[in-house]
């Protein structure tokens, strides 16, 4: 979601920007985090913020299921990325119960450290898989996603921010 720019109606508060919706209601949904002073942004801000954490290393991606003469399995990498998403969930949001009917969001910054070829798309359903039954209960309960992948040789990181989505009736799909 691109933030408006506060005009007629609208109104800037120290945290972000708010926007009334067409119908002239307010949205209340905050875009972006602008420090006033100097103008610095927080692009991964998200009102009713979950847990916020980054995974050090190179970014993962879901790799296919392989298939042998015993069936099929999930290659080693991608269940060790998994897990390692999943547990720095659990240790950003200690106590988080993941509430059935709820719906969610998830945004995530990947940051790559060399040129190695690879699919945001990929990245980001390592994440998600990864946090079904951890953040959520249901991966039908994420309802808005956003993602951007970036080449940083000094730092190869993942950053992840789930969220809840509020102001909606659960179930409805918030993202909307």
């Amino acid at each position: 979601m691109v933030p408006d720019t506060p005009g007629a109606g609208q109104a800037a508060d120290a945290q972000g920007v708010t926007h009334n919706r067409a119908d002239g209601s307010e949205c209340g949904y905050l875009a972006i985090v602008v420090c006033t002073k100097c103008g610095w942004s927080d692009p991964l801000y998200r009102p009713g913020t979950v847990a916020r954490y980054s995974i050090e290393g190179e970014p993962a991606s879901k790799e296919r299921p392989r298939f042998s003469g015993k069936g099929t399995y999930t290659p080693a990498a991608t269940t060790k990325a998994e897990l390692a998403v999943g547990w720095k969930f659990r240790e950003a949001a200690r106590g988080h119960q993941a509430e059935a009917g709820a719906d969610y969001g998830v945004a995530a910054r990947f940051f790559c450290g060399n040129r190695r070829r690879r699919d945001i798309d990929n990245m980001l359903k390592l994440v998600l898989d990864a946090l079904n039954g951890v953040a959520w209960a249901d991966d039908s309960q994420v309802t808005e996603v956003s993602a951007s992948k970036a080449y940083d040789p000094a730092a190869a990181r993942t950053e992840i921010v789930v969220y809840r989505i509020t102001g909606v009736p659960a179930g409805t799909g918030g993202g909307t």
